[in-house]
């Protein structure tokens, strides 16, 4: 029986552990987030001179915005989102571009959304590119 050494058994959960991390925290690709939004958000939606859709809300100077905040007929769940407090955040546009219906219910999105979070973050990343007026909140001090 060949001895095994804590490098060839560490070795693959160490990498296995930081892979998610490093994907997490690569830098954006615009290029790809420039894709996804022209393929899942193109036939709807306008954005700079990245999308040119055709009557759903604008997504110039998104994040930041208060949902429901454009003169678009939203639906009966969004409005209701909006007069809760909600406001699209990255917190908040990621799960929503994950599955718009689970995050929320009866909203009038139509696509079923981007399960890969690389592909979220690459487009969060342009549309935060498109909202010049949105500040990240800063991290509490630590205690």
């Amino acid at each position: 029986m060949a001895a095994t050494s804590a490098a060839g058994v560490l070795l693959p959960v160490l990498l296995a552990t930081a892979l998610p991390i490093a994907r997490a925290t690569a830098d954006p690709d615009l290029a790809a987030g420039q894709h996804w939004l022209k393929l899942a958000c193109g036939e709807c939606h306008t954005l700079g001179n990245v999308i040119d859709g055709n009557g759903a809300p604008d997504l110039d100077g998104v994040v930041g915005r208060r949902a429901a905040a454009t003169g678009y007929d939203y639906s009966d769940a969004m409005k209701a989102a909006a007069a809760k407090g909600l406001t699209w955040t990255p917190q908040n546009l990621d799960p929503f571009i994950a599955d718009p219906r689970g995050f929320l219910p009866g909203t009038g999105m139509e696509i079923y959304g981007l399960i890969h979070e690389s592909d979220r973050q690459n487009v969060l990343a342009v549309l935060e590119q498109y909202s010049p007026d949105y500040k990240p909140e800063a991290p509490a001090p630590a205690r």
